[in-house]
């Protein structure tokens, strides 16, 4: 379910089981190949281009996580994931170019559960996103839930 005004694709009962991810990147072609590749190994994906796209994209499709670019136009996505980080417990993984140190700490700082630096392996973010929705729910990595270590 690609949905940021590039098609529209009708909602079915069984999108309800996929997990959902929010893509929220206003660069057009990251947003395109990497909401395609999500889709095809089986997620839900919603795309939001800045943050007045991710606020109604996070009222009306409820995703289970957010892969959010750090530069965006407008509110930057430091200041989004903070807000984000007050009023819910939605994992972030930030997704961007700045990958010095400093910005590593102030993204993880900010509540982002997760920091991928551009350019980057479709295939290292969609096991990343797997890992932290397994944790978030409790899960054993073959999706059984966790035993306690005792």
């Amino acid at each position: 379910m690609l949905d940021g005004r590039r098609r529209a694709v009708p909602y079915t009962a069984a999108m309800e089981r996929l997990d959902h991810v929010l893509i929220v990147d206003d660069d057009a072609e990251i947003r395109k190949l990497l909401g395609e590749y999500l889709q095809r190994n089986g997620l839900r994906v919603s795309l939001a281009t800045d943050a007045v796209q991710m606020r109604e994209a996070l009222r009306t499709n409820r995703p289970d996580i957010v892969v959010l670019d750090l530069m965006l136009p407008g509110e930057s996505g430091l200041t989004l994931c903070r807000d984000l980080r007050a009023g819910s417990s939605l994992p972030v993984i930030m997704l961007t170019a700045r990958t010095e140190e400093v910005d590593r700490v102030v993204g993880l700082e900010m509540g982002a559960d997760d920091y991928v630096g551009k350019p980057f392996s479709p295939r290292e973010l969609l096991a990343r996103i797997k890992g932290i929705l397994r944790r978030a729910r409790g899960l054993a990595p073959h999706g059984s839930p966790a035993q306690r270590l005792r």
